[in-house]
């Protein structure tokens, strides 16, 4: 994955803290690259931020909306199986240790926010610091009131990390 290759070379060229961050498809991007990372590089990571993640491929492909399960269709065809490969959940022992912010809207018509439910659900089950922000919206930038919101919560994971 490009994600995942631009964290090893960021790695080196000698930087030791990297936050990962992304937005709809973006978000699960961010996850799958963190998931992939080989073991010597996983304590770089200092913190991860989704927003409006997908968690299960196959779920979403059923339930989505939009070009995104199009794209997944075409791309891996139509053999679940397949879908298992490309989920996040399959791969989520392999999470580091880093705190993860989740953001989604309950409203979203796009991804739908049972797709963070579940994530949440597994992180929380292997005991991850994982922080889940529901809000009403749907998949877009949200009010104001939220932005700040999820830019303070960004800013205290990194206000805590930044001495370790």
């Amino acid at each position: 994955m490009d994600c995942t290759q631009a964290i090893m070379w960021i790695y080196s060229k000698g930087y030791r803290k990297i936050g990962v961050i992304g937005y709809s498809y973006g978000s699960y991007l961010a996850l799958m690259s963190v998931l992939y990372l080989e073991e010597k590089y996983k304590d770089i990571i200092h913190f991860l931020v989704l927003d409006g993640s997908i968690s299960d491929v196959d779920e979403f492909c059923k339930n989505g909306c939009g070009f995104l399960p199009t794209f997944f269709r075409k791309k891996f065809g139509y053999e679940r199986r397949k879908y298992k490969k490309y989920s996040p959940l399959t791969y989520i022992s392999r999470i580091g240790s880093f705190p993860i912010l989740i953001r989604h809207g309950r409203k979203d018509i796009r991804i739908p926010f049972s797709q963070s439910e579940k994530l949440v659900d597994a992180l929380q089950d292997i005991k991850k610091n994982v922080t889940f922000l529901r809000i009403c919206g749907g998949h877009t930038w949200m009010t104001s009131r939220n932005e700040i919101k999820f830019y303070q919560k960004i800013d205290t994971i990194i206000s805590c990390r930044e001495n370790l």
